[in-house]
């Protein structure tokens, strides 16, 4: 049963080549779910009823099964289509366009009628599947076991579509919300369908059979009830590209294609798709491809290497399965599922490829002179193959002669330009490529460029020891390579004039114990070619490492008593003073010659030191003299010594001192002998001034006797034994300045001497 009466959607030529299809689905209901195609799906069902532009050729008979096929085959040529969508809401639009020219679209037949191939843009299932199903009294297992009229007879108030009885309430939902469809070209232009409402409604198809009804379909497994099983069987076709033989090596990609066929009756009939709901019709085709194009090769049928192709692969209609009519159709070849792929190789071979030399002049400036040797054969071979080694010795041979060339003419010399020129302005000579190319169009041509030689010229850098110089003449800084002599040269390096060099290793003159005597010209290390010929001199001096040498004299000042108690024992500390002499000089480090400046200072003196004050002794020295040393002076010690004081004290017996008598004392002669008389101070104070040492910068011996009175022991008797020391030791010193003042004054030695000791 067909709703509203009308088809579905079936285009034709008219539609062009872009435009587009714009589909409107109801909004889901209770009863039904709508769904839109995908992209893809509308593309495939395009692809498939799209009739491509055809024409007739000639071809070989074709026996199948002892019959023969007319000798004529049509070619078609389909092409692309390609399928985008946009949606909003419940409305899609699918942008088509066609690639190519083409007659129409397909029409179906199946043995009693024709009917355009359908496009499929919508489909829907109801949400409960038992509104698909007949009554469960009808006794209606699966679609063999009811009969219309009988389904009809029995349920004449039900609706029943295709003899299968459908729930009233779905028909009802769906006559009620039918889908739309409208068509515009390029332009926006709507396009009439004929099999659609006035405002571009369409209807619903349901089927009862899958095997039978090839229209588009619904979910036709659900109206039976049941899904039938499938049986799937696939033609394949691969087409290999081959260079130069078949198995050898690969020059494309392989073109793989495929015609699924589809039967649910066990193989007894076979539909090119993949499901009954989609399979419109029973024969596959396998058009001609184009066959890849590689440059500088052409490409053969395997087993005709005489006929160059450009396309491949083509096999016309075909069925799939056992059942054959060639008389049906221009060409067809039945494919038996036991078979193997059918393999189309395709052969590529080498064009034919050129290699040519010359030989060009040009000028300084890069612009082309003249061709001193026109375009010259070299090699002729296959696209890709290999230069060979002989060609290679031959174009080694010419560059070897062109290195250097005169012209007879007008003798002017020219070279080789090479990639070591640095005239950036000059065309290189070409290198020699190692393959053929594949480009057949246009021959290959290497040039050898020759250019008007270079002016050279030459650096040499001189490295000149000025030592000499220097020390006759120091800080001089203006030299000439006549104050020296050469010890070292780096060069010549020559080079294109105006080109600039670098010297990659100068000499290392700081290594061998130089330095520069003046300013490093800087050619010496980069510069420019000049016109002429250019000598660089760096100026050296020997490296010199300054020397130092020392020397310390030493006198040593001994202090010791020469008797008493305390002889031989030290009176007071060693003085101890230093004199520092240097000697400053250098080595050369190139000759390793030293040479030495002399000791500094020449001399020094010690100053004179006086000699400590010790009390009740006296001092040998009583000033150690300055004296005069030098680098070369030992060390050296000198002695103080002490000798205790002997003080006489006068015996009340004795003369008057006063007396112009004079006296004398055999005792004198020997002052070690006497027993030294105490000074007219407590006994405690001669104790503590015994071996006592005072300079200027000693305490006073009032300190020490402070210190000493603080250490006596306290009695009764300190009182008045001190005063009766104090009286006698004030009558004993007034006695001896009295007498001593009376001894100034005798010139004649005293006969007798009279001491009284305490």
């Amino acid at each position: 049963m067909i709703l509203h009466k009308v088809k579905g959607v079936s285009l034709d030529h008219s539609v062009g080549n872009d435009f587009n299809l714009t589909v409107t689905k109801p909004a889901d209901t209770d009863k039904v779910e709508y769904f839109f195609a995908d992209d893809n799906q509308v593309q495939q069902d395009l692809k498939r009823t799209i009739v491509g532009a055809s024409e007739t050729q000639s071809a070989d008979p074709l026996v199948d099964n002892e019959k023969i096929a007319v000798g004529s085959e049509t070619v078609i040529t389909k092409p692309q289509v390609t399928v985008t969508s946009t949606q909003s809401g419940n409305t899609k639009t699918y942008h088509v366009h066609i690639d190519g020219d083409y007659l129409g679209f397909r029409h179906d037949s199946n043995g009693t009628r024709s009917y355009a191939s359908t496009i499929t843009l919508l489909s829907w299932k109801p949400k409960n599947a038992f509104d698909l199903l007949p009554p469960a009294d009808a006794g209606i297992s699966d679609y063999n076991s009811d009969d219309s009229n009988a389904i009809a007879k029995k349920y004449p108030n039900y609706h029943h579509v295709a003899g299968v009885l459908v729930d009233d309430g779905l028909i009802k939902e769906l006559e009620n919300h039918p889908w739309q469809v409208q068509v515009t070209d390029h332009q926006g232009k709507k396009i009439k369908l004929t099999n659609v409402g006035e405002n571009g409604q369409a209807g619903y198809f349901f089927m009862k059979n899958p095997q039978t009804i090839l229209h588009a379909p619904n979910n036709y497994g659900i109206a039976v009830g049941q899904r039938p099983t499938f049986n799937q069987g696939v033609a394949k076709q691969i087409i290999h590209y081959w260079f130069d033989q078949v198995g050898g090596k690969t020059a494309a990609n392989d073109t793989v294609r495929t015609v699924t066929f589809v039967s649910s009756d066990n193989g007894a009939t076979w539909y090119n798709g993949t499901s009954p709901e989609n399979s419109h019709f029973q024969e596959g085709q396998f058009y001609d491809v184009d066959v890849p194009v590689i440059d500088g090769y052409t490409a053969y049928q395997a087993g005709d290497l005489k006929t160059p192709i450009t396309k491949a692969g083509f096999q016309g209609y075909f069925t799939y399965g056992n059942s054959t009519n060639a008389s049906d159709y221009t060409r067809q070849v039945t494919y038996d599922p036991s078979e193997k792929a059918l393999v189309v190789n395709v052969i590529y071979q080498g064009q034919p490829q050129h290699l040519y030399y010359q030989v060009v002049l040009e000028d300084a400036n890069g612009n082309y002179h003249s061709t001193l040797v026109p375009r010259t054969l070299l090699e002729t071979g296959k696209s890709d193959a290999a230069i060979s080694n002989a060609t290679q010795q031959e174009w080694d041979n010419l560059l070897q002669k062109y290195q250097e060339y005169t012209d007879s003419g007008s003798h002017a010399r020219y070279s080789i330009v090479d990639n070591n020129s640095s005239n950036t302005k000059l065309k290189k000579t070409d290198q020699l490529p190692v393959h053929f190319d594949h480009d057949s169009s246009v021959d290959q041509i290497v040039t050898i460029y020759l250019a008007p030689a270079p002016k050279s010229s030459s650096v040499t850098i001189h490295y000149i020891d000025v030592d000499q110089t220097l020390r006759k003449t120091p800080g001089k800084t203006n030299f000439m390579p006549t104050d020296g002599k050469e010890v070292h040269s780096k060069g010549p390096l020559t080079g294109e004039s105006g080109t600039n060099y670098t010297v990659s290793s100068p000499w290392d003159y700081q290594a061998n114990h130089y330095v520069l005597a003046t300013k490093l010209d800087s050619r010496a290390q980069s510069g420019t070619y000049g016109d002429q010929d250019q000598d660089v001199y760096v100026y050296l001096k020997h490296q010199v490492t300054p020397l130092s040498e020392s020397k310390t004299v030493t006198e040593t000042v001994h202090y010791l008593y020469a008797n008493g108690p305390l002889q031989g024992q030290k009176a007071a500390p060693d003085q101890v003073r230093q004199v520092f002499f240097t000697l400053q000089g250098s080595q050369d480090e190139v000759t390793k010659e030293k040479s030495w400046n002399g000791w500094q200072p020449l001399s020094k003196t010690i100053a004179a030191i006086s000699s400590p004050v010790i009390d009740g002794y006296v001092a040998d020295q009583e000033v150690i003299p300055a004296v005069n040393v030098n680098y070369d002076t030992l060390n050296f010690e000198r002695t103080v010594k002490y000798t205790q004081q002997v003080i006489p004290t006068p015996h009340p017996d004795i003369p008057n001192p006063e007396s112009d008598e004079p006296r004398t004392d055999p005792k004198v002669d020997n002052p070690q002998s006497v027993t030294p008389m105490p000074t007219p101070q407590t006994q405690q104070e001669v104790v503590q001034s015994v071996g006592k040492t005072t300079t200027d910068n000693q305490k006073t011996s009032r300190e020490g006797q402070t210190t000493q009175k603080e250490k006596l022991p306290q009695t009764r008797q300190d009182g008045f034994g001190l005063m009766g020391l104090g009286l006698i030791t004030m009558m004993s010193t007034l006695g001896l300045l009295v007498r001593d003042q009376n001894r100034r004054k005798i010139i004649k030695p005293v006969k007798k001497k009279y001491f009284t000791f305490f």
